[in-house]
């Protein structure tokens, strides 16, 4: 095969005559090559010892990477070429391994890239007045109460960081309309939700609500909590908060004080507001259970301050603390691929809505094609077959992506006999960089 390889079958020729003979041009082309046993070898230099390692002709490349990366591992592209460098060679072969590893099936789907992630953050801006913007999601799942309630349904104002809590017997879409029902007697109907994509957010019954009463609905994409970060915070503020005032001994009663926890949520300052919730979205500082110890306090210390005026020093707040944010997220991103529209791509499996082992899973779900390219670094992405009669679709982050990329051997020009390989670079994607504070989040 290697006298039926054109470039190989001109250096044997080469080799095959006295050194005398060959041109000062030949002499160069088969520097550091031998021929021995009318086989070919490339002379390669350890430094203590040389070693002679046989020339791979074209012909056979593909069948050598895969047998050392496909049927060996499949490790990395530099522990692959050192494989083969045991025994074989062939000109700029680090190329050519990783080239055949970045269209690798299996490893675009079993291996999780180190690192730093994908994709910057875009911290979403506050509503022009309170409860314009809402972020919804559910807690739980509780020990059932004794009124037969399960979870938790968080609502959070973006802009006062105002909760409110429901307690729901389930997850279905009828109680999570009835909770949003009773939050708009209280607030007025909101400009916009935001929301994971759990099934009672993305069930028809839900999406013909929100578009009966005009409410934009935001769902983050899969996997994803930092679209939904300030409710996810909260979380946790919530559930100790209900833990530390539960009955020991009755864990069965942990919805009987929700209110009163709503209340102390309500109450307690904010640390990026400076304020309380409560204070900002009336003005004053309530009492509620003060008793006598009321008649010690100076009653001339509470005032009331213009709800508009404190809603607008937490705009400015806010802003400036999402900034801070930012700067501080984007420092630990290596930068934004952007994938174009029709490209083949994996998706992130998971594992914790599955519930299925994930020890031997594949950690990518796929091939997917990009179907729309979204803001904020999300796309829309949708199996390229159906399964089971269904076509699974998606939005997914560009965290969770990875492109398989695809090459034409034959375009490929390695015939140069150079020992020397340089780096050469990799298919440019396009990277977005860190954008100034302000065009992070569209409203679709």
């Amino acid at each position: 095969m290697q006298h039926a390889d054109d470039t190989l079958k001109e250096l044997i020729l080469i080799l095959e005559k006295d050194n005398e003979d060959r041109t000062k041009e030949e002499k160069q082309k088969v520097h550091n090559y031998v021929l021995k046993g009318n086989r070919l070898f490339r002379v390669i230099n350890d430094g203590a010892r040389e070693r002679f390692l046989f020339v791979i002709p074209k012909s056979m490349r593909k069948s050598i990477v895969v047998k050392f990366h496909d049927l060996m591992g499949h490790f990395a592209a530099d522990k692959t070429v050192s494989k083969i460098k045991e025994l074989y060679w062939f000109p700029y072969m680090k190329r050519y391994v990783r080239r055949h590893t970045s269209m690798c099936f299996e490893c675009l789907v079993n291996k999780v890239p180190s690192g730093k992630r994908q994709g910057f953050l875009h911290p979403i801006p506050t509503g022009r007045r309170p409860f314009a913007i809402v972020h919804l999601d559910h807690l739980g799942p509780f020990v059932t109460s004794s009124k037969g309630n399960n979870e938790l349904l968080v609502m959070i104002n973006n802009m006062t960081r105002f909760v409110r809590l429901y307690p729901v017997r389930d997850t279905s879409s009828k109680n999570v309309i009835k909770s949003v029902k009773s939050f708009v007697e209280d607030f007025g109907l909101p400009n916009r939700i935001i929301s994971d994509r759990g099934c009672c957010f993305t069930s028809h019954e839900f999406q013909r609500f929100c578009g009966e009463n005009g409410i934009l609905h935001t769902l983050n994409s899969t996997s994803h909590p930092q679209g939904n970060g300030m409710v996810e915070r909260v979380h946790r503020t919530i559930l100790s908060t209900i833990v530390t005032s539960m009955e020991k001994d009755d864990q069965r009663d942990w919805d009987s004080k929700i209110k009163e926890t709503e209340r102390n949520l309500n109450n307690t300052v904010n640390k990026t507001l400076g304020k309380t919730p409560f204070e900002v979205l009336h003005g004053y500082v309530p009492r509620f259970k003060d008793g006598i110890l009321r008649l010690f306090a100076d009653e001339e210390h509470e005032v009331w301050n213009d709800p508009e005026k404190l809603q607008l020093e937490a705009r400015e707040k806010i802003s400036k603390g999402q900034e801070k944010m930012k700067a501080y997220y984007d420092k630990k991103k290596s930068g934004t691929l952007l994938f174009d529209k029709g490209e083949i791509v994996v998706v992130r499996r998971n594992s914790r809505a599955t519930g299925e082992l994930t020890k031997t899973q594949p950690r990518y779900r796929g091939p997917m094609v990009v179907t729309e390219i979204l803001p904020s670094d999300t796309y829309r992405i949708s199996q390229l077959e159906p399964s089971n009669g269904r076509l699974y679709a998606t939005t997914a982050h560009v965290s969770q992506l990875k492109a398989w990329r695809s090459w034409n051997e034959d375009d490929d020009d390695s015939s140069e006999n150079s020992d020397d390989e340089p780096e050469v670079q990799r298919p440019k994607r396009t990277v977005r960089k860190p954008e100034r504070y302000g065009v992070y989040m569209q409203d679709r």
